[in-house]
């Protein structure tokens, strides 16, 4: 038996508003892995497809198959996980909500704060996942998990905060790039594809139209910082992408994330992204156009 409440299974059916309902599937996409001595533990789908991907090439896994696939073999032991998870779950919680305005901001905060993965360190051997980085991510998806459990519990409550940018992740990011204004550099279409079809479910989760619409406009405010750990990748992205913009582009770009030209390097980026993500690969797919 779980040793936390489990999310209901069909929340659509549930007297919840629509726009909770969203925001909740765009950020709460889970699979249930069963660990020993913890029973069924949540991981984000977008993890499990993290473990997959960078396993791509054994056991039957492709780069058409790895969002599909799950296997166990390539996954690392969860124990730490399992248990940083159980112990974020129940850190400083309440099962019922009381009138308090900061504790009600707490628990979106918690909820809201952007989408986790599994730290791996590269060696020469081969990758492992660190322990205590096992446990930290854990711990931090237990929070995400209890705040979310608040929030389906008493909707009514927090439905006003969702009206409010400040407080929103996954659905208010198609509403942030239709405001933003239309500077429309001109893009290169293959090279669009070549960067997202990389990074969309890594660094950020956007349809294919909305990231044109961000290079085209020069802003990646809406995405910066959205995911765990994407600023590194979208400063490289941002930098592999001057490759094929202009100066000006490049310039506004690296603004829109409050950072400059200068500091869009590779600098703490993972080897994986940057073996598929460099300027070399741009190049040879602009002398292709």
């Amino acid at each position: 038996m779980e040793q936390y409440k489990k999310h209901p299974r069909f929340i659509h059916i549930l007297s919840i508003p629509p726009s909770l309902q969203q925001e909740y599937l765009s950020c709460c996409q889970y699979i249930y892995l069963n660990v020993d001595n913890y029973g069924k533990i949540p991981l984000q789908k977008v993890v499990i497809w993290e473990i997959m991907r960078v396993n791509i090439g054994r056991y039957g896994i492709t780069e058409e198959n790895y969002k599909d696939s799950l296997v166990i073999n390539v996954i690392p032991d969860l124990t730490e996980y399992a248990r940083g998870f159980l112990n974020g779950y129940n850190e400083d919680f309440k099962p019922f909500i009381n009138d308090t305005e900061t504790l009600k901001e707490y628990i979106i905060n918690k909820a809201c704060k952007g989408f986790s993965s599994l730290p791996r360190v590269c060696t020469p051997n081969g990758t492992y996942y660190p322990d205590n980085k096992l446990y930290e991510t854990g711990f931090y998806e237990g929070e995400r998990y209890k705040a979310w459990e608040i929030i389906l519990q008493t909707p009514s409550v927090f439905e006003s905060y969702f009206a409010n940018e400040k407080y929103t992740t996954g659905t208010t990011i198609k509403q942030r790039i239709e405001k933003q204004p239309n500077t429309s550099y001109e893009i290169n279409e293959s090279v669009i594809s070549y960067v997202y079809e990389i990074l969309n479910n890594d660094a950020f989760i956007l349809s294919r139209a909305q990231f044109s619409t961000l290079v085209e406009n020069a802003d990646f405010s809406s995405i910066y910082g959205i995911m765990s750990k994407n600023k590194a990748k979208i400063k490289w992205m941002i930098s592999c992408l001057s490759v094929c913009m202009n100066d000006t582009w490049y310039e506004n770009a690296a603004k829109s994330i409050n950072t400059t030209q200068q500091k869009c390097s590779g600098a703490n980026v993972a080897e994986y992204i940057k073996n598929k993500l460099n300027k070399e690969k741009i190049r040879e797919i602009m002398k292709k156009k």
